[in-house]
């Protein structure tokens, strides 16, 4: 980033961006469903700053919405074997 600004020289960002579109392709009442634990999009941003010998670093990754089974049930159960994971970024 030092090409930008001279003050930017010691600051470099990461992005990344995935799309998976992971469907059940055998042949029965799940075909087409989402694969269960796949997110749709991933993504990830990252930010790292140098100063001697030191590296200091800020990193975010975000998940798409997911299922829980391969009948992709909205409902979650008690017991977490079904339902709808929402989306989150950390």
């Amino acid at each position: 980033m030092g090409d930008l600004s001279p003050s930017l020289e010691n600051f470099s960002v990461t992005t990344s961006y995935a799309y998976v579109n992971a469907v059940i392709r055998e042949q029965g009442s799940y075909h087409g469903n989402q694969v269960p634990f796949s997110s749709k999009h991933k993504g990830t941003m990252g930010m790292d700053y140098r100063t001697g010998s030191w590296t200091f670093n800020l990193n975010s990754e975000y998940q798409s919405a997911q299922f829980a089974n391969n009948a992709n049930t909205v409902e979650k159960s008690a017991d977490g074997r079904t339902g709808r994971i929402p989306s989150f970024m950390l």
